[in-house]
């Protein structure tokens, strides 16, 4: 797709916005010039991710909330002219703006918004901001150490005796399972370990996900619902082979022992001592109500600093 073309799109697309109607009547017809480093693949937010995609699309979709531009630090309303947030800070109420249309006239109504939630949230779509939404995985620990950067130096037979030897220790104690796999590579990610038939295989093996510091294929392909911490995405599996698998591993500084208990997710990954694991859910808690306060304060539209500092001081009287 040329720059030109997408100017073309852009200009068409400023006129058909689902914003409410502007100030001043829109004036048809013109162009849109728009320099970026790149092409955009398509002009589908939910589908993609990358950030040419994001600037191009950037003035051309509404969406509930946006960020001020007079205090770009302050988010603000755009299709929802007001949101409340309940005590315990998990559910947000939207009202939307009366009459917004599409650019066929059809109303803009709350229907709509659910349609793009279920649209992002469809595992068959797949959409790249579905991250956002996975849930966190907890799950015992199997370690193992790879490298792809030269063959195997083990002969056919002992690397396959080796690899079944692999599945039988995946397999055995305590599950649910989470695989941290440390790249020995000098330049980790190399070659992939992780594709269309790992993530199935390792499903089956009662794995939920993996944390590695080495690269991921296949992304469409994957198991669905089986989770990728990984330090890159990469083409191709290289020589990825099995060095050893039980032993300690450290990944991008997180040294993890084989049945350590490990909570990951989108953010990243850390090791739950098990003697901490029964109290979390009371310190959860916790923390929640009282950063609740905290947060209820920052987010009305009557905040000052007093507020700010009265709302601390009573946060630390929730017991």
């Amino acid at each position: 797709m040329t720059m030109s073309r997408i100017a073309r799109i852009l200009a068409v697309s400023l006129l058909l916005t689902t914003a409410a109607s502007a100030q001043e009547k829109p004036r048809q017809g013109g162009i849109l010039y728009w320099f970026d480093y790149g092409d955009p693949g398509r002009l589908d937010v939910h589908a993609e991710s990358p950030l040419v995609v994001q600037q191009a699309t950037a003035g051309v979709y509404s969406g509930l909330l946006h960020y001020d531009p007079e205090e770009p630090a302050k988010v603000i309303g755009d299709l929802a002219e007001r949101w409340t947030v309940s005590p315990d800070g998990k559910t947000y109420t939207f009202h939307l703006r009366k009459g917004v249309k599409w650019h066929d006239g059809q109303p803009f109504s709350s229907a709509d918004v659910k349609a793009t939630f279920d649209r992002i949230l469809n595992p068959d779509f797949k959409s790249p901001k579905c991250g956002a939404a996975l849930k966190p995985m907890v799950g015992y620990a199997r370690t193992a150490t790879i490298r792809a950067m030269h063959p195997n130096p083990k002969p056919g037979p002992e690397a396959k005796a080796q690899r079944f030897a692999y599945f039988d220790y995946i397999a055995a104690g305590p599950g649910p399972r989470i695989m941290v796999l440390q790249d020995l590579d000098p330049a980790p990610g190399f070659g992939a370990y992780w594709g269309e038939v790992q993530t199935n295989v390792h499903t089956a093996l009662g794995c939920l996900g993996c944390v590695t510091n080495g690269s991921i294929r296949d992304l469409d392909a994957a198991a669905p619902g089986f989770q990728l911490l990984a330090g890159c995405v990469g083409p191709s599996h290289g020589w990825v082979h099995l060095v050893e698998f039980g032993a300690d591993v450290n990944v991008a500084g997180m040294t993890v022992r084989s049945g350590d208990l490990i909570h990951a997710d989108r953010h990243g990954a850390v090791v739950i001592p098990h003697e901490a694991a029964a109290a979390i859910p009371k310190a959860v808690d916790l923390l929640t109500r009282r950063e609740a306060v905290i947060i209820r304060t920052a987010q009305s539209r009557d905040f000052t600093v007093d507020k700010l500092k009265k709302a601390i001081g009573e946060a630390e009287e929730i017991h």
